[in-house]
This record gives C-alpha cells, sequence and structure tokens, in this order.
C-alpha cells in the first residue's frame, strides 16, 4: 500500500504544483508570490491561468464539467458555465523564462560570441602562425620556429591552399608523421617502431605500434620557445614497454653476455698477461689499468695508448723477425730457361756474362737438343716451390711450373715479366698486382719503397741462373734474399705490410667475383694471416672478420668466398644502438682507477683465442665475466638518492635507452653566407 507522504504520491499531478525544469517559462505569480497557478504559462509564454481550470466536456452526460486541480481546492461548486468557459476568472499574470532558459540564452550569446572572434582573427595559409590567430595552437619550439617562422602550411597540409582545403582537412586525418619525415631522417625504416627493420619487429604488434608510428606520440609541439621536443616521460616508453618499473631495480635482467656482443677486433687477454706475463715483465709491466687506458678520453669505451706505449716492449721483436716473400724466381725447365730472350737480357743486364751463366745456358740447350727435361741443366731454385704470392700473381694451379710447356700462357706471361722487369723495373710488377688484385689495393702501395735498380738486380741474376743475397735493411725494407724478393716490416702498422694483408684477405672474394678459381687466393690469404707464421705477426693480435656489410643467416656457415677484413682499429660497437653507456660520468665520480674492477671482473678462465679460429666475429668474448644488473641496481636502484637524481631530472629511460636510429636532416636547413674577403 503506498504511503500518502511519499514522494511519488506528495508531487502527484493533482496534489502538487511542482514545476519542472526543463520548461522555459514559469508562471509569474510564482516568481512574485510563490503561488502559481495551475494552469501555468503556454508554450507561447503567454499566461496560462486566467482561469481556475479548463473545464472537460462529458460526451456521455452531454454536459461540462469542472477540471480545477485538486491541490487548489478540487472541482468548484457554481461548474463551467454554458459555453464551457470556467466560471472562476482572474487578471493574467506576466510569465518569466525559466533559469534554464536564461542559461540557454547565455550559453548562445556565448557561442556567438566565440565565433565571431574565431572568424575576425581566423588567417591560412602563409603568415599563419601569429600568435593573434584564432587557429594558432601555440608559439613553436625555438628549433622549429627558426626554420618554419609562422607559416603552419610547411607542417599542417590544411594550411596550404584555400579556404575549401582547410574546411575539408577536418573530415580527413592529417599524417603529420610524413610531414616531419620530409626534414628529418633516421637510419633503418622511417615508420617503424625505434627504426627497426621489417623483419625484426615481433610478429603480430598493431599497425600504430609497428609500420605507422606517429611523431607526435612522443613529440608535442606547441609548447612555446622553451619547449623540449627531445624530452620523453617514463609514462610514454610504458605505453608499449609493458614491464611496469618503479625503480632501475625493477628492470628486467641483462642479457647473460652483457656488454659483449662479438669478440674484441684485438686479441688481448687480460687474464693471461695480468697472470703471467706482466709478472715475468718486471718494472716495465703495468701497474694499473691507468697505465694502459687513457681515462681522459673515457666515452662509450676507454681507449688505449697504443702499441708503442703499451705493447712495444715485449712484442716489438716479433714483428722484425718475419718477413714477407713477395716475389720469387721457380725452378725452370731447360725448355723454359732456354725460352727466355738471352740476347735481349744481355743488352738490359750489363752484369750478365757470368761463367755459372754460361755454363747453364749450354747445358740446357745440349738439354733441349736430347729431348731432355733437364740433362745436365739444373735451375738455381731446384727443389724449391713456388711461395704462395708468386703463385697468386703469376696464376699458376700449382706450386712448380717446370713440368709446363715454354709456350704454356702461366710460363709465357712469366717469361716476358722478367724481361719487362728488366726494361722498365717495378712498374710492370706493379701493373701485374693491381690486375690481378681488381684495384682493391693500388700496386704502387704494395710495392712502395721497393727501387728499380733492387728488382732489376733479382731479375737479371734468376734469368742467368744466378742467385742474389743481402741481408735485411737495418730498420726493415725491401731485400733480395737468393731466390725470393722479400720485405722485412719497419715497425707497428708498416703501411706495406698492412696492403699486403688488406689484399690478401680480399683476394677469394675478388676471385669468386670474377668466376675464377679461389684455391690459389685462399692459400696466399691463409698464407698471410697464419697467427704463428704469417709475415710481420699482425694476425698475432688482429682479427679477421666478415666485412661490415656480410651478415650471416641462421645456422650459415662462413663461406671461403665471402668478403673479410683486417680489424686494424678498435671497434666501439655498442651492445645495441639503443642502449648508451659512458664511462666519463662514473669515473668521475668513483675515482681514476679505483673503481675499474667493481664492473670488470677478471675471468680467469675465458679462453679468447677460440673466437679468433673464425671469421664471424659475432662470438660473444671477453677477458672479463658478464656485467649484470645487480652492479648498476647497486647505484642506481630501489630508490635511493643516485635514483632520485636521475627521476628529478626527467630522465628515466632516456638516461640509457635511445628511440631512433642516426637521426639526420634530409635538407639543407639554413643558408651558408657567402665567403667574404
Amino acid at each position: 500500500m503506498t504511503r500518502l507522504d511519499s514522494p511519488s504520491e506528495r508531487f502527484r499531478f493533482d496534489r502538487s504544483t511542482y514545476e519542472r525544469p526543463n520548461k522555459t517559462w514559469r508562471c509569474g505569480r510564482a516568481a512574485a508570490w510563490g503561488k502559481p497557478c495551475p494552469l501555468g504559462p503556454k508554450g507561447d509564454g503567454s499566461c496560462g491561468g486566467t482561469t481556475a481550470c479548463n473545464p472537460h466536456f462529458d460526451e456521455e452526460h452531454q454536459r461540462w464539467e469542472c477540471r480545477r486541480p485538486n491541490s487548489v481546492g478540487g472541482p468548484c461548486a457554481e461548474g463551467p458555465k454554458p459555453d464551457g468557459t470556467c466560471a472562476h476568472c482572474q487578471p493574467p499574470c506576466v510569465p518569466r523564462r525559466t533559469l534554464r532558459a536564461i542559461r540557454g540564452r547565455l550559453a548562445l550569446l556565448c557561442l556567438l560570441a566565440v565565433l565571431a572572434a574565431i572568424g575576425g582573427t581566423l588567417t591560412y595559409g602563409a603568415g599563419s602562425g601569429d600568435d593573434l590567430n584564432s587557429l594558432s595552437a601555440g608559439p613553436l619550439s625555438a628549433s622549429h620556429a627558426r626554420f618554419v617562422g609562422e607559416d603552419c602550411a610547411s607542417c599542417h597540409t590544411g594550411h596550404q591552399e584555400g579556404l575549401g582545403t582547410w574546411v575539408a582537412s577536418i573530415f580527413h586525418d592529417n599524417d603529420m608523421a610524413e610531414n616531419c619525415l620530409t626534414c628529418h631522417a633516421f637510419a633503418g625504416e622511417q615508420r617503424t617502431a625505434h627504426n627497426f627493420e621489417l623483419a625484426a619487429l615481433p610478429a603480430g604488434l598493431p599497425e600504430h605500434l609497428s609500420t605507422k608510428t606517429d611523431c607526435t606520440s612522443c613529440h608535442v609541439e606547441h609548447m612555446g620557445l622553451d619547449g623540449d621536443l627531445t624530452r620523453v616521460s617514463d609514462a610514454q616508453c610504458s605505453t608499449c614497454h609493458t614491464v611496469e618499473m618503479e625503480s632501475f631495480a625493477d628492470h628486467v635482467a641483462f642479457d647473460p653476455n652483457f656488454p659483449s656482443r662479438r669478440r674484441t677486433t684485438v686479441l688481448f687477454d687480460h687474464a693471461s698477461h695480468l697472470g703471467k706475463h706482466f709478472p715475468q715483465a718486471g718494472a716495465a709491466a703495468p701497474e694499473s689499468c691507468l697505465d694502459c687506458h687513457i681515462v681522459d678520453r673515457a666515452e662509450a669505451s676507454v681507449p688505449t695508448l697504443g702499441f708503442d706505449a703499451t705493447c712495444a716492449s715485449c712484442h716489438a721483436g716479433d714483428i722484425d723477425d718475419r718477413a714477407m716473400t713477395v716475389f720469387s724466381v721457380p725452378e725452370f725447365s731447360a725448355e723454359q730457361f732456354t725460352a727466355l730472350d738471352h740476347e735481349y737480357l744481355g743488352e738490359l743486364c750489363p752484369s750478365r756474362g757470368s761463367p755459372q751463366f754460361y755454363q747453364s745456358l749450354i747445358a740446357a740447350r745440349a738439354a733441349v737438343a736430347d729431348g731432355e727435361e733437364f740433362g745436365d741443366f739444373e735451375s738455381i731454385a731446384f727443389g724449391e716451390a713456388i711461395d704462395p704470392v708468386t703463385q697468386w700473381l703469376i696464376g699458376s694451379e700449382s706450386d712448380e711450373i717446370y713440368d709446363l710447356a715454354a709456350d704454356d700462357p702461366v710460363v709465357d706471361d712469366l717469361l716476358w715479366l722478367y724481361l719487362d722487369i728488366a726494361e722498365s723495373g717495378v712498374t710492370p710488377l706493379a701493373d701485374l698486382m693491381d690486375e690481378r688484385g681488381g684495384g682493391v689495393v693500388p700496386g704502387r702501395n704494395l710495392i712502395a719503397g721497393l727501387s728499380d735498380a733492387t728488382l732489376r738486380q733479382a731479375v737479371c741474376a734468376w734469368t742467368s741462373n744466378v742467385d742474389v743475397a743481402e741481408d735485411p735493411p737495418v730498420g726493415g725494407g725491401w731485400f733480395v734474399d737468393g731466390l725470393a724478393l722479400r720485405y722485412l716490416p719497419t715497425g707497428h702498422a708498416d703501411p706495406v705490410m698492412r696492403a699486403w694483408l688488406d689484399l690478401g684477405v680480399a683476394a677469394p672474394a675478388i676471385a669468386f667475383e670474377e668466376d675464377a678459381g679461389i684455391e690459389q687466393a685462399v692459400v696466399m690469404r691463409d698464407t698471410l694471416i697464419d697467427a704463428r707464421q704469417g709475415p710481420g705477426a699482425c694476425i698475432e693480435c688482429h682479427g679477421v672478420s666478415l666485412a661490415s656489410d656480410v651478415a650471416l643467416a641462421e645456422d650459415e656457415e662462413v663461406d671461403e668466398s665471402m668478403a673479410v677484413a683486417v680489424d686494424w682499429s678498435r671497434m666501439d660497437q655498442p651492445w645495441s644502438p639503443y642502449v648508451g653507456y659512458s664511462h666519463g660520468p662514473h669515473i668521475s665520480l668513483l675515482g681514476q682507477g679505483t673503481a675499474c674492477t667493481f664492473c670488470h671482473r677478471l675471468d680467469e678462465a675465458a679462453v679468447l683465442g677460440e673466437a679468433f679460429q673464425t671469421f664471424d666475429a659475432m662470438h660473444p668474448a671477453s677477458s672479463f665475466l658478464p656485467i649484470g644488473k645487480a652492479q648498476c641496481v647497486d647505484c642506481h636502484g630501489g630508490g635511493d638518492d643516485h635514483q632520485a637524481v636521475v627521476v628529478a631530472q626527467g630522465q628515466g629511460c632516456l638516461l640509457c635507452h635511445d628511440y631512433h636510429l642516426d637521426s639526420a636532416f634530409r635538407h639543407q636547413m639554413a643558408e651558408m653566407p657567402e665567403k667574404t674577403e
């Protein structure tokens, strides 16, 4: 049973004068005295309460009935008049607008005022970036303002043409990222997350997180001249990287090999040197990291002082003891020896005419006349194999050529080469090196410092079946050692030795590209880069790796035809292009030479040599144990003071991580002034 004093009963239409707020007008009597008439205003705002009710005609009884509400006394005793009008009349009131209607009018007036202000200050196209323009989102950052000025059309395509284009732009998206990329460029894919190559993206990523990233997701413009477009909050990073981190202690664990992504370019075993070699060296041995590393230039890595300052005291002699054979005389048969143009050689080589030469020539001619291969003729290179470099130069498939006919291309070309050298000196040999080496290393660089006289002397003697014996020059250089032209390095980083090693490691790939046999080139390469016996002892320390533009697929083996290169220089290859670390601030904070071992803990069981047995350098190898997250957390984690400083400075994730790869500009952003006197 419904209570009579409940809200549903007290506010029934026939008991209450409750005014609903959605009405436009309210009774004038209610506004003046708080006593509204029961009928209230009409929809047009005129008074509807000049009578007490609106009588109703009863069709069944054919009479008018009073409809005065119970709230004002119910039906009157007099009833309606015969014509159906109410018997109780009163003067009309003046209805007033409700608060809702007044607010609506004020809101409409404000809207019209705003539209008028927008229309009065609206400009588009060139110069539309004025601060008073109603379309302006605010001043640009200083980095963009100096190039764009007030031209909104530089970035917003809707401003590039007329008003119609601007209005039409309301109904379609403006790809701001594409506009950004008209000036900005990055390594890798331009629109993928972190500029990843498409193949490196995880499967199943939505488009806006993979191939259609939006610059404005991180970089917010129109924040004023002092706006920092490069500032990115940790919250922005967390929109994609879902690992929740309240401090560095929550960071994911580092890779088990961090920071060794590949082997080092130089084979230097800290464990064996610190534990074995340095104690044997006595006073000359380094006492701390500072004796070899230049901490004042510490950045991602800490450079070393170089060979002369750190290694030469023990290893300089290894270089001076290993000469390289560049060109040697093969063992000739009697037919091959007589095929030489001895008459012309006699004109070119005044020293010819020794008894040994004439005896050799007579014996060779007699053997040829008797149809014998040697007879009494004995070559000065009897029993000697051709060295790998000469074999590669003359294009011989074997390290012996005495069994070839004199008109065989290999023999014929070699005999002509001797004549050309006797006539012109080193130039023919340099030209042959250019031809065989495909121009990778200029021939002149390969024989730099070799005099015409030295080479002529060797060729004139060899074609007379006489050897030449010289002592190696003091300090290194070219010399003739009996049956071979040899080069002794002048010291570390010798340019001639480096040129030959560069050619040697490139030779197999050159032969493969020219569709020639690579066996000779591989033998020459392996001879030159032999760590134990190779000339100059260069590869005893320097690694030989696949060229930077060669990448192995998963489970792919290194092929002999792949291009390789000697690692002459230190390679500061970070763990990831998105991870940055600088030793400098850490050394400044912790002190030089006092805290190296806090992160770099010696791995006494490390065997570095195994990683250098292959051309694939992507084998993590280090003298030190991997660095784990725990070593960083000691200073940067758990909400301690150090971490609080990082957060307060707004660095957060960006302290160690980068988003883009190698940013650059596509266009010249400013014109340089003309050079003045």
